[in-house]
């Protein structure tokens, strides 16, 4: 089981990486759900190893995200900007990304930096392939807004 386990991590960690970069701003919310995230993992392995690791572990972080937010209150943006992995980039990427709103950055992540199909979002967060499809449109055409300027940081459809 360990060495199957080590694989999954090894192909599996970069996809995990960025779709927590994308749905989640502070860093360490990130890592704790990036490890709760393989710990669940490891224990599924000891059951059965999943079809489609990576997007197990999408949906699964995705949820862990979830249960963490409604435990907690949310952090004020200075601190949740805060920490030395906030380049300026990635600062500018999660601005970016909020622009859509929760409900279209989630799906824009889910299908993004999650790699799940318009047919699991849809499952996953129980709406119709419809609404996964045009979520997805409209936030691209509000980033492509946002990018070439026509849409203000304050602007949220």
């Amino acid at each position: 089981m360990r060495a199957e386990f080590d694989r999954i991590y090894i192909e599996t960690r970069p996809r995990l990486t960025r779709f927590l970069a994308g749905a989640l701003r502070d860093p360490y919310e990130r890592e704790e759900c990036f490890q709760e995230a393989y710990l669940r993992l490891w224990r599924q392995c000891a059951r059965s190893i999943p079809e489609r690791p990576a997007a197990w572990l999408v949906v699964v972080a995705r949820r862990i995200a979830a249960e963490r937010s409604r435990r907690a209150a949310p952090a004020p943006l200075d601190e949740t900007l805060a920490g030395p992995d906030r380049t300026p980039a990635g600062l500018e990427v999660a601005e970016l990304l909020d622009c859509l709103g929760p409900k279209r950055r989630e799906t824009f992540c889910l299908r993004h930096y999650g790699g799940l199909s318009y047919a699991e979002i849809a499952e996953e967060l129980a709406v119709p392939i419809g609404t996964v499809a045009s979520r997805i449109h409209d936030s691209l055409e509000l980033l492509r807004r946002r990018l070439v300027g026509e849409l203000q940081p304050e602007e949220r459809r």
